[in-house]
């Protein structure tokens, strides 16, 4: 998983007073499986602050998001293809901020050893499924609103029902097609490819 790295990297500066070098980097890539997924067996001081930081912002996020579907399934103003389009980016975006919430985080303040590699690999596919699902649909979000403004009168025409719910699962597949590289012919991990997106990979 990547976005802690930059939380653990601040957490440094705030106890040594410094900031990351170089060097930082390259003793992170001497072993990047080990270090986003195994423990090293105790908490340190930089973990501590790195797992509070990472458990505020997503647990805000997640709070944010789940309020944001509330809003939008409530709301009459957004019972419409854009409410649609935004409630299925705003659950992506709310699996992706859960795997932080119980997977990250407890990995970063308890930095427990002899985690399987399987499930930080599902781990690593569910944010990447959703977030791709999620930047799909803002694109789509994105076509939407242009279509309001520059042809509002056909716009309902252009998307009416079944073209909203035909562009949804397009993207749905489109994003699914995305995390295929991450599996080899047999259907199993790819671990070579995961790896490249994580540092020194």
């Amino acid at each position: 998983m990547l976005s802690p790295l930059w939380i653990v990297l601040l957490a440094r500066f705030i106890v040594c007073k410094r900031t990351p070098q170089s060097s930082d980097w390259s003793r992170m890539a001497t072993s990047p499986l080990l270090l986003q997924i195994d423990g090293r067996g105790f908490t340190t001081t930089e973990d501590i602050i790195a797992g509070v930081i990472l458990c505020l912002i997503s647990f805000t996020a997640t709070t944010l998001g789940i309020l944001n579907l509330y809003i939008l399934k409530t709301e009459k103003i957004f019972r419409n293809s854009f409410g649609w389009f935004a409630a299925w980016r705003t659950s992506a975006e709310l699996f992706c901020n859960l795997v932080q919430v119980f997977y990250c985080v407890p990995l970063t303040l308890l930095q427990p050893q002899g985690v399987s590699l399987h499930f930080a690999f599902g781990s690593f596919i569910t944010v990447r499924f959703f977030g791709f699902f999620s930047c799909l649909m803002q694109l789509i979000i994105s076509v939407n609103r242009l279509s309001a403004v520059f042809c509002p009168l056909r716009h309902r025409k252009i998307f009416s029902r079944s073209t909203t719910i035909a562009a949804s699962f397009a993207v749905l597949l489109f994003a699914a097609l995305l995390i295929v590289g991450f599996f080899d012919g047999g259907g199993q991990a790819n671990y070579s490819e995961y790896s490249l997106f994580l540092p020194g990979g």
